[in-house]
């Protein structure tokens, strides 16, 4: 920019600095600039009257210093009929004989006396000079790192690939993470006022923030001593083992990974992730998309799975229904009305409540399955296993799996050697294919060897079992092939069959 241009520039931004505060938007810190806007008016209008009266004034200037004496404000009044302009000679002394000295901005005097004198208007309450404030001396303190008091907010909220349910409110930290460091003692400097006069610098107060919970002292930093959800006070910080939801778990929250207990009071909506490393409480419904936590999992309504929904839970499952929906347990899984069309999978005992009913799915419980009614007059295909620990079955179900693509893809290179003859790559396949198959056969006959079967788990109806209902106690097989009331269903272990006994009353 040329300089001619910079100049015009900076002229229009201080007249338009000076209609703003004209116009009582910029509010300087001088109490008096009020006073000398009203005395400019004053003066004008006497001066407005002297010239219809054909009297002749000289211009003017009238400076005021705030009562901190860290700025002068000047006004300068323009001259009347044939009187004298404003002189900035006759400015300068008057800024000194005031005591001015510091911080004095001589441009913005001049041009100010040049504006007075060439529109014949009074400029008041410009700022002349201004003092330099003393800084405070701030001591040693502990200062969080900014990352852990930053809230998350997507980069570009226009863009379509953002994923709102990624981003979370809270702060979750790993053992050893620096949470705050030591930061050393600034020095203060010293001020100067627009007399001169030197400003000592005070003390700031040092902040009482101190480390908290789960939080450890070590050198110049303060670190985490545990997985958690960095939490931070007014005075204090720390670690949180336990992450509390007030509402739901859902765009306020975003998808929740947590390496402690975790609390909700609302309820997890549908498409956001749970994961806790220990125990989850939900107070309302789970719409699970994927829950998952090492301990118990407790809902005070049910689990709704959409057919998508996955739960895997390391301790019990507490609910009130399960439906749609995929669940492992490590532990008992208790549900109070009943399961509909949904696969669970538990080491302990699916069990409902007085008149609970399991209909539909396909449940895997190693220690048995107890409800009101299992099964439905429509006939709804519904599986129960018991007495074998599932992960077993899976880990024997994916071997079968592998072994006949391994016996098809066999086959089809010893046709391809029978018919084409010997190729070394070929045979090297060959070899290779026969020897995974072994190394198959052998996983799946140590597994089996250690496969831990409860030949005690049963089958219990307190109402009925309908006809239909598929039942297999440790690889023992049952159709039901009419209604059963009040009965259990054990594995008869002399003859190899699965058979009912009667519930007393």
């Amino acid at each position: 920019m040329p300089r001619s241009d910079e100049h015009a520039y900076e002229g229009l931004i201080r007249e338009s600095e000076r209609i703003l505060q004209d116009a009582g938007v910029i509010h300087q810190e001088s109490e008096s600039t009020t006073e000398d806007r009203a005395a400019a008016r004053g003066r004008q209008e006497l001066a407005s009257l002297k010239a219809a009266e054909g009297e002749s004034a000289d211009g003017y200037a009238d400076i005021r210093i705030s009562e901190d004496r860290m700025m002068a404000a000047a006004s300068f009044y323009p001259p009347v009929g044939a009187g004298r302009p404003v002189e900035f000679l006759e400015v300068q002394e008057l800024m000194i004989a005031k005591g001015l000295r510091f911080g004095i901005s001589w441009d913005t005097v001049r041009s100010s006396v040049l504006a007075c004198n060439t529109s014949r208007k009074a400029h008041a309450g410009v700022e002349v000079a201004r003092g330099r404030r003393p800084t405070d001396e701030i001591g040693p303190r502990l200062e969080v790192e900014p990352a852990l008091l930053k809230k998350e907010t997507a980069e570009s909220p226009e863009a379509q690939a953002v994923d709102f349910k990624a981003i979370s409110p809270f702060r979750f930290v790993k053992k050893g993470d620096v949470l705050a460091r030591i930061t050393p003692r600034i020095e203060g400097t010293a001020g100067i006022d627009v007399m001169g006069a030197v400003v000592a610098y005070g003390k700031a107060p040092a902040p009482r923030l101190k480390p908290g919970k789960n939080t450890l002292v070590t050198g110049e930093t303060v670190v985490a001593q545990c997985d958690g959800k960095f939490v931070a006070g007014e005075e204090s910080f720390w670690v949180s083992e336990v992450l509390e939801i007030q509402g739901d778990v859902d765009y306020s929250t975003g998808h929740i990974d947590f390496a402690g207990d975790v609390v909700v009071h609302g309820q997890i909506k549908q498409g956001f992730k749970v994961k806790a490393g220990g125990s989850l409480t939900c107070s309302k419904l789970i719409d699970a998309s994927e829950v998952s936590c090492g301990g118990d999992l407790e809902t005070g309504q049910g689990i709704l799975g959409r057919m998508q929904g996955t739960v895997k839970v390391g301790g019990r499952v507490r609910a009130k229904f399960i439906e749609n929906c995929y669940v492992e347990a490590g532990g008992d899984v208790m549900v109070a009305t009943g399961c509909l069309n949904s696969v669970i999978n538990t080491l302990g005992v699916i069990s409902t409540g007085p008149r609970g009913v399991i209909i539909g799915g396909k449940l895997h419980a190693q220690r048995g399955v107890s409800a009101f009614q299992i099964g439905s007059t429509a006939g709804v295909r519904t599986e129960i296993h018991c007495g074998v620990d599932y992960r077993v079955q899976q880990k024997l179900a994916w071997i079968r799996d592998k072994n006949i693509e391994l016996a098809l893809k066999l086959k089809e290179v010893e046709a391809t050697l029978a018919s084409k003859g010997e190729s070394p790559r070929l045979a090297a396949l060959r070899d290779k294919l026969k020897a995974a198959i072994r190394t198959m056969n052998d996983s799946a006959k140590k597994i089996i060897a250690s496969l831990d079967k409860n030949e005690d788990a049963a089958v219990t109806a307190s109402g009925e079992i309908h006809h239909g209902v598929f039942v297999e106690i440790c690889h023992v097989p049952l159709v039901v092939s009419k209604p059963m009331s009040r009965v259990r269903l054990v594995l008869d272990k002399t003859f190899g069959i699965v058979s009912p006994e009667r519930i007393r009353a």
